[in-house]
């Protein structure tokens, strides 16, 4: 819809994070915006920053790792192979997936437990957890997993400690002749971990500090990837994510930002935001304009 005397907009986010790296630290503010569309709407003086402030938005834009293992187009099963260490009905294996037009989804694909019918629980054994893929067009092919979570259901009071044992990532095609299904099934391992070398653990709080993950192996499976987290607040997930090189979202600081809090251009910290951890890198530097920084006199 229209809007008289408004030829262009642009989505902004303004919320207040805190520092977890450093929680005795002041609070300070957030501002997040879309690098493709900033520069179309947005004032700036020369001496806001060392370079025009929409080149440098689009540019930190070009320069966040993207991540992520291609799945087979037309993939409709996506599943994992993996072993907890102990079992917990309660907590379920999720998939983060992305589109190519960048949208996210999440699947859960299992628990990491299972009861008898008297309600026993069942010794952990390794498991095939899935789920169907929705149904999408051509533009959004192809898909990317991007990451593998761990999370407890919301009846829960917190997501207890745990390790899982992973074997491999695959997913079911089924396979069409003149686009008709024929009734064969094409499998495709996306991720047999013979190493880990590609993933990283998801600091989305600040105890996943202390989660872990390396290769490991047994008889039966000789490459495996053993994750293990701590507990944390029911609402937070734990896991694993694929292909970036470093887990840190770039960001641009204010002078104001660095003087207060003791952190200096190239510095990396822990931002806490809204109920999420996100780990970040302080690119560069501009100035706040006055009238959007509450914490200054206008």
């Amino acid at each position: 819809e229209r809007v008289s005397g408004i030829d262009d907009v642009s989505p902004a986010y303004r919320g207040r994070g805190t520092d977890a790296t450093n929680p005795g630290n002041e609070s300070f503010i957030v501002l997040g915006v879309d690098g493709a569309t900033f520069g179309d709407v947005a004032w700036s003086r020369d001496d806001f920053a060392r370079e025009p402030l929409a080149e440098m938005v689009e540019a930190l834009g070009a320069t966040i790792p993207r991540g992520g293992i291609e799945l087979p187009r037309s993939a409709g099963f996506l599943s994992v192979t993996l072993k907890a260490s102990t079992p917990e009905p309660e907590v379920y294996v999720s998939a983060r997936v992305r589109d190519a037009s960048d949208r996210y989804y999440t699947y859960r694909l299992g628990p990491l437990g299972t009861r008898d019918f008297l309600g026993n629980l069942n010794k952990p054994t390794m498991v095939e957890l899935g789920t169907t893929l929705m149904t999408r067009p051509q533009s959004a092919e192809p898909l990317s997993l991007v990451s593998l979570g761990i999370h407890a259901v919301p009846g829960r009071e917190r997501l207890p400690r745990g390790s899982v044992s992973i074997d491999q990532v695959a997913t079911l095609t089924m396979r069409l002749v003149d686009g008709r299904a024929t009734g064969d099934v094409d499998t495709a391992v996306l991720e047999n971990f013979d190493s880990t070398g590609q993933w990283e653990i998801l600091h989305v709080s600040p105890v996943a500090q202390s989660d872990d993950l390396h290769d490991g192996s047994d008889v039966e499976n000789p490459g495996l990837a053993e994750f293990s987290w701590t507990s944390d607040d029911v609402r937070v997930t734990h896991g694993i994510v694929h292909g970036l090189q470093t887990p840190s979202l770039p960001v641009l600081a204010s002078q104001s930002f660095l003087d207060s809090l003791g952190y200096a251009s190239g510095d990396e910290l822990l931002v806490s935001l809204s109920g999420h951890s996100v780990q970040v890198r302080l690119d560069d530097v501009v100035e706040f304009f006055p009238t959007m920084n509450p914490d200054r006199d206008n």
